[in-house]
């Protein structure tokens, strides 16, 4: 999958990003970490937001913790203050590379180091189950991306 930031955006945005071996055994890290990017609407208490998630358990529904808030906009993530996660660890590092790399538009750098970013084949605004190749390739259905 090419990763659009639409799909990112577009709030139930559920993915994998497959490391490369070579990477993985320099670095000490995992040879994957699975993510949620899910968005919270407005409420009298709180603004919009868009909650980042790693899963970190063996439950691949409930297991996700939430460490940082993606801004839609620009791409950025920034960590929340209850995360034990930090600027410096992997996780982080290598998902801020991969936002960076698909806002710029510039994708394909990320598959060109060796790095793969997979979604779980379902879109990524409404959830349903893509079928067709080109949905399956941004991670969102024809209609749900023409509302992106």
């Amino acid at each position: 999958m090419t990763p659009i930031k639409e799909f990112f955006a577009a709030g139930k945005a559920t993915f994998t990003l497959a490391v490369p071996s070579e990477f993985v055994e320099a670095h000490g890290v995992k040879p994957h970490y699975t993510f949620k990017v899910e968005h919270a609407e407005a409420n009298g208490r709180w603004p919009e937001n868009w909650f980042v998630k790693l899963l970190s358990g063996s439950d691949n529904e409930t297991d996700y913790k939430t460490f940082g808030m993606l801004n839609p906009e620009t791409g950025q993530l920034r960590l929340t203050r209850k995360t034990n996660l930090n600027d410096e660890s992997w996780v982080v590092r290598l998902l801020r590379r991969v936002f960076a790399n698909v806002y710029a538009g510039t994708p394909e750098r990320i598959e060109d180091a060796g790095f793969h970013v997979h979604h779980e084949g379902r879109c990524g605004r409404c959830g349903r189950k893509l079928t067709v190749p080109s949905s399956v390739e941004t991670g969102l259905g024809p209609v749900c991306l023409a509302k992106s």
